[in-house]
């Protein structure tokens, strides 16, 4: 069965779905820069659908920047450390199942993820020019009866079990098993402890349920950026509304079916903005009915 859809695209909503990653590096860049959000324009996908927007830098890149500057020789390297320098390093991944409008979600999840991601430092202007930005829109989830019917590179998989009385859940996305060259059964147990999980799979395969769901990605580099920018000039427009980022802005956890929002809405200073839960590409916050 199939419990999240995100709508059909026409043409033209197609070709703005392809450029999600520029409004997203346009959210982070006008906010570092002035504080300001991003107007979106009127044409743009009018879908609900859950998303994850994925933040990646090239360090490879920016030690050839910063070696360029410095006096020193740099170190021979090894074949395993070149190998290592040609993938990029994850910056902060942070999405959501909830179904609001994707002109809610993608600038919201933009921001969360670049500055909100509890494992990592807020992404700083000088780290801008090394980004990669993935934004990546899930559809067709569907019930698995056998935690292993789903594909690697294919299916993300979402997962909820309990065990003596506490419930746990958590999701990864159908990139991450084949980009830790993991197999299903190492993908499982990797989930189960990213989850919160410590114990046996067999002590809670009884109480477990999995969904399978696929992605559709769409990724740009900073270059893309500028180079999109620079032949739309007029394309992107400011609003007056400030985004703060301190800590009162941070997420609430409550037991909602929603998703946690960790960023200001546009409602009214005495309407109480709805909250969204937020989940991390690999860990969801720990207790029942997360969605």
């Amino acid at each position: 069965y199939q419990r999240r859809v995100h709508g059909i695209l026409n043409m033209e909503e197609s070709k703005i779905t392809k450029e999600l990653p520029y409004f997203a590096f346009h959210t982070i860049i006008t906010l570092l820069k002035s504080g300001q959000s991003v107007v979106y324009p009127e044409n743009f996908p009018n879908i609900s659908t859950p998303l994850f927007v994925t933040w990646h830098i090239r360090v490879q890149e920016e030690d050839k920047v910063e070696s360029a500057s410095s006096k020193a020789k740099p170190k021979p390297k090894s074949k395993d450390e070149e190998d290592e320098e040609d993938k990029d390093t994850l910056r902060g991944c942070i999405g959501t199942f909830s179904k609001q409008s994707l002109k809610t979600n993608l600038p919201l999840y933009s921001i969360i993820s670049a500055f909100k991601d509890s494992r990592f430092p807020p992404i700083s202007m000088k780290e801008v020019p090394f980004l990669v930005c993935s934004v990546s829109l899930l559809q067709n989830f569907e019930a698995i009866k056998s935690p292993f019917d789903w594909e690697i590179g294919k299916h993300g998989i979402e997962i909820k079990f309990s065990h003596k009385g506490r419930a746990y859940s958590g999701t990864f996305l159908p990139e991450v098993a084949k980009e830790q060259k993991w197999k299903q059964e190492e993908t499982l147990l990797q989930l189960l402890r990213k989850a919160g999980y410590r114990g046996s799979f067999e002590d809670i395969e009884k109480t477990l349920t999995v969904e399978r769901y696929q992605s559709i990605k769409y990724t740009a580099t900073f270059l893309d950026y500028i180079d999109f920018v620079t032949k739309n000039k007029t394309y992107f427009k400011l609003s007056k509304k400030k985004i703060d980022l301190s800590g009162e802005d941070s997420p609430d956890e409550e037991p909602e079916d929603e998703q946690k929002e960790d960023a200001k809405t546009t409602s009214k200073p005495e309407t109480k903005p709805k909250k969204t839960q937020i989940l991390l590409r690999s860990q969801v916050p720990v207790r029942p009915n997360i969605r």
